[in-house]
């Protein structure tokens, strides 16, 4: 689970990156671009949350069926 971990923390960090790149290089050339990825961001990352709620709780029907 350690690994998994670290796998997932290291792939958020570069999406979290690639996305602040993006926002900047947004603003510079057209700000009003930057509200919009914004949103983008803000649903991504309510995506996420349920996406990572979704495997918490398979991976505890997993356990629970293990023992």
């Amino acid at each position: 689970m350690g690994r998994f971990r670290k796998v997932l923390l290291g792939l958020t960090a570069v999406g979290f990156a690639g996305l602040g790149l993006t926002s900047i290089a947004l603003a510079y050339t057209n700000p009003e671009l930057l509200e919009l990825v914004a949103k983008i961001a803000e649903y991504g990352l309510e995506g996420l949350k349920a996406y990572f709620d979704f495997l918490i709780e398979l991976f505890k029907e997993a356990v629970a069926a293990l023992v």
